[in-house]
């Protein structure tokens, strides 16, 4: 880059959610050899396919071993793709400081994925972290070393970024600037475009709020927005962070202040049920393999 300019790259990182395999100079690295440990009903999907998961999740009632070494070798596999990502990021690094210019760099993504917890495979069908939890890492000329208080949301992206720019953000934006000093607050994810383990829609929407260590899973009608959301779960994640134990029965005041929580993140979406459903989103979906046929 010329010195005396400013730049900005998006790099968006754009794959198969669960790889097919992974690239040539990490294969191996973590995965055992030999291939998927057990082929029944497998005949024909290639390793790591999200087809071969989502069959292995089915069979994990019935076939716990098998299916569950299976899906072990499919997150192997998945993780070797992370590797790989890992090492394209490093030599990108590489080539950013080495250009001496201070550089405010971002990492996070979307969603993570799931194999076999809950008895739920890929995404898009829980808020269970598996899916929530998701890297996020900053730095950056005036971003001290250390950990948030709080987990921080995907919205604070672009204002941490204007911030960082000596440019105000649009209040419409929502978020805030991660680089000043603030106290932690609720964080509540929806999950508007829920889809079975067949890539089919659900009839209903879940949604998590938390905070202070504490999540609950609602439900929601995605045709009526009126209808008051339905408390499923309620997981204390410092002691129970694979959220095994529903508390919901026995902590209902807990439960009540995070649903209200919810509530107000609804309110400023103006509701998630509200989301387009229309015959182009549904489209694109598709196109990035989102829905229909995993």
């Amino acid at each position: 880059y010329p010195a005396p300019s400013s730049f900005f790259v998006f790099l968006h990182c754009l794959g198969r959610p669960v790889p097919c395999g992974p690239q040539p100079e990490v294969a191996g690295r973590l995965a055992e050899p030999g291939g998927m440990p057990i082929t029944a009903g497998l005949e024909g999907v290639p390793d790591g396919d999200c087809r071969a998961v989502l069959r292995l999740c089915e069979q994990l009632a019935s076939d716990s071993g098998p299916a569950r070494r299976g899906l072990d070798y499919c997150h192997s596999l998945y993780l070797e793709e992370v590797l790989f990502l890992d090492r394209m990021l490093g030599r990108l690094l590489e080539r950013i400081d080495g250009s001496g210019r201070e550089t405010v760099l971002l990492l996070t993504g979307d969603h993570g994925e799931q194999f076999g917890e809950h008895g739920l495979a890929v995404h898009a069908n829980s808020v269970y972290e598996p899916l929530l939890r998701v890297p996020f890492f900053l730095r950056g000329p005036g971003f001290r070393p250390g950990r948030l208080a709080g987990p921080p949301h995907l919205r604070d992206v672009v204002p941490t970024f204007l911030a960082a720019a000596g440019l105000d953000a649009d209040p419409g934006l929502g978020g805030r600037d991660l680089a000043r000093e603030l106290a932690p607050r609720p964080h509540v994810a929806a999950q508007t475009s829920m889809l079975n383990q067949r890539g089919e829609d659900y009839p209903r929407h879940l949604a998590a709020a938390r905070a202070g260590g504490w999540k609950l899973t609602v439900a929601f009608s995605r045709e009526d927005p009126r209808l008051r959301p339905t408390p499923l779960e309620l997981f204390d994640l410092a002691l129970d962070p694979a959220e095994l134990h529903n508390l919901h029965g026995e902590r209902p005041e807990v439960a009540e202040q995070l649903m209200a929580h919810y509530l107000e993140a609804a309110a400023a979406w103006q509701g998630p049920a509200a989301a387009d459903t229309s015959a182009d989103r549904s489209e694109m979906l598709r196109e990035l393999g989102y829905a229909g046929d995993h």
